[in-house]
């Protein structure tokens, strides 16, 4: 093979030149992908934060997740619906068992939508300190499962469900209370209790 002054082979219809263009252009080719790759990169990012549905920073610990992919009532559980919404670091947590689906239904559902939680609660009138209430208070305690987590509740640094709410109410209502139940702070929120 002999080479020219200008590095043009015989065999070859490239110059030196022409050679190190084509590497600099692929370079380039190379880069613009990247980019393109990147853009795309953070533009799926972008879209996937907008759209994500439940703020994982409000789950608790203890939430149970379900990845029963046969379930029936998979597109109406929330338990389901958060599983398939895991973010990518998520590696371990609490789950369902498939065995807790028995004859189409399963005591753990909870249903995907947002319901008004409450906070903290009194008895309007101001008749807490009654005998009739401090009686009653023992209920209440059992109910919402002792002491501790009773003043949780009614101090507002817990989230009663509307399950909840609602047999508060029956509670006092059983105990001969005509007043209402107020509760402090309402939220619409997922029930992730």
């Amino acid at each position: 093979m002999v080479t020219t002054k200008c590095w043009v082979t015989t065999n070859s219809h490239f110059s030196y030149y022409d050679t190190i263009f084509l590497k600099i252009f692929a370079i380039f080719l190379a880069f613009q992908q990247k980019i393109l790759y990147l853009c795309t990169a953070k533009s799926i990012a972008r879209e996937t934060k907008m759209e994500q549905k439940y703020d994982f920073k409000q789950i608790p610990s203890g939430w149970r997740y379900c990845f029963h992919a046969q379930c029936p009532m998979k597109d109406q559980c929330l338990r389901y619906q958060t599983a398939q919404a895991l973010p990518e670091n998520y590696e371990m947590g609490e789950a369902v068992f498939p065995r807790a689906l028995k004859n189409g239904r399963c005591r753990f559902f909870r249903k995907d939508e947002k319901v008004v939680m409450a906070t903290g609660f009194l008895i309007a009138g101001n008749s807490q300190m009654s005998e009739r209430f401090r009686a009653m208070r023992i209920s209440l305690t059992r109910y919402l499962g002792g002491n501790g987590t009773y003043y949780l509740y009614r101090n507002g640094k817990k989230w009663l469900t509307p399950q909840q709410q609602a047999d508060i109410r029956a509670l006092f209502r059983r105990a001969g209370y005509k007043e209402e139940v107020v509760f402090g702070k309402t939220r619409v929120d997922y029930d992730f209790t």
